[in-house]
């Protein structure tokens, strides 16, 4: 890397992270599976939603393996992550006990990242919203943030030890109905967010969908200082313009039961917009696709469900789902996808209470735990199966790279670049002793015949 600087660039991200991965001798190379037994935590005045997603990390096998070896080898002085790293310590420590666990830490640090009392204790709020918070904190851990354009700050935390384990980019195709011109824009995301909606609603089938309400996704918005921030705003945006707009190529089959992969089809299916004016030939319709552009190491999937129908579908899901059916390329291989957790959130009265399954171990060895604040049991995968999700998460087959950000890529050719200009030049000073050494030996030759 010699004494080329990246702004942006810390142990936790950019080219550190890379060498940082091949030092440690685990770069590609997948993450032992967690297989200790789940330990409870205690519920701090109906912060039942973070518990659920502090179980779910602790779960997470390369957040798990990645975190302790960085923390343990790096400075880092971020408290999201130092705070992570000590809630894990403390569910290993308690094992021994059996004695549930209070997050009194990364709950004191999500009430203060709080801009309107959504995380406050006592208050209800939602498992999503505070999920992707916390990922953007963590990501901001990661990073040297200050003078960075938004597109350099976006492209940095996917490059970095958390972009590298949840982030994705997703993408959009507009095509032109009468002249085929064709744009595709791409976005950093961390969470996939899909909706089932009741069979009476309108069905957005690919505009991507964030919380249930704009009053939430607004307030949600504000907190977030990374690519996050554009990710909430722009998918609110994009569904409420497309309402009376857009329809899907097809109508969904089943109005009272939705699979995952019924809901991620209706996510990337092709709908077309009349509405819509051709830059370049100014004529009106398109139609406009979504797909996975770059598929993550852990999928996040948030199951929206617009208001408290009664009708609301049930959504039904497997152990294993194959993303490649929703990726950009064409004929992609399978990439099958491992169920490692189940946020759940069951609807009481007025409120509401969120709780987790979580998967430790793989293949025959696999046992599933339900994970209620403190309490704890060990359920069989039919079980499972019985909840409607509010989130899923998966593991992918194999481990990717960390992405690499414009600004590396321009240094990497300009450095290619400045190898091969290094080289013809010393080629042709080689070419240019050789002709001199052949001059001199010519001129020597005569003399030579003389004596």
């Amino acid at each position: 890397m010699g004494n080329l600087i990246i702004p942006g660039e810390t142990a936790l991200c950019g080219r550190l992270y890379k060498e940082w991965l091949r030092q440690q001798g685990i770069d590609g190379v997948p993450p032992e599976s967690v297989n200790q037994p789940a330990v409870g935590l205690k519920n701090i005045r109906n912060m039942c939603f973070l518990n659920a997603i502090i179980q779910t990390l602790y779960f997470t096998p390369m957040l798990r393996r990645n975190l302790a070896l960085a923390l343990g080898s790096v400075p880092v002085k971020d408290e999201w992550l130092i705070s992570l790293l000590q809630i894990f310590r403390e569910l290993d420590e308690s094992r021994s006990t059996g004695m549930p666990v209070v997050a009194s830490r990364i709950a004191g640090l999500i009430q203060v990242a709080s801009t309107n009392g959504e995380f406050q204790q006592g208050a209800q709020a939602d498992a999503h919203e505070a999920f992707m918070v916390i990922i953007s904190k963590l990501l901001s851990g990661c990073i040297a943030a200050k003078g960075l354009s938004f597109p350099e700050q976006e492209q940095m935390e996917r490059s970095s030890l958390i972009g590298h384990i949840f982030g994705m980019n997703l993408g959009q195709s507009v095509r032109c109905k009468s002249c085929g011109d064709e744009s595709t824009t791409t976005r950093a995301e961390y969470c996939l967010c899909v909706t089932c909606a009741p069979p009476t609603a309108s069905r957005q089938a690919n505009a991507p969908v964030t919380p249930s309400t704009h009053e939430a996704t607004t307030k949600t918005a504000k907190m977030l200082p990374s690519s996050l921030t554009r990710a909430f705003t722009k998918t609110q945006k994009s569904a409420s313009s497309a309402s009376d707009k857009a329809k899907p190529s097809k109508k969904f089959p089943k109005p009272n039961l939705f699979t995952i992969d019924d809901l991620l089809g209706m996510y990337t299916q092709r709908e077309e917009i009349q509405e819509w004016k051709c830059e370049k030939c100014e004529q009106e319709g398109c139609t406009r696709r979504a797909f996975v552009a770059e598929r993550p190491n852990v999928l996040l999937i948030h199951v929206g469900r617009p208001g408290q129908d009664a009708a609301m579908p049930r959504v039904v899901f497997d152990a294993e789902l194959d993303l490649s059916r929703y990726l950009d390329a064409e004929g992609s291989s399978q990439k099958r996808y491992s169920l490692f957790s189940v946020i759940v959130y069951r609807s009481l009265g007025r409120g509401g209470h969120y709780f987790a399954y979580v998967r430790s171990g793989r293949g025959n060895g696999q046992q599933w735990n339900q994970v209620d604040d403190d309490e704890v049991k060990m359920v069989s995968w039919a079980a499972v199966q019985q909840e409607d999700p509010f989130m899923l998460i998966y593991e992918a087959p194999e481990i990717m790279s960390p992405m690499a950000t414009d600004m590396e890529l321009k240094l990497l050719k300009e450095q290619e670049q400045s190898k091969l200009l290094a080289e013809a030049r010393q080629q042709v000073a080689v070419a240019a002793a050789e002709s001199k050494m052949e001059e001199n030996s010519q001129m020597a030759t005569p003399e030579a015949s003389v004596e």
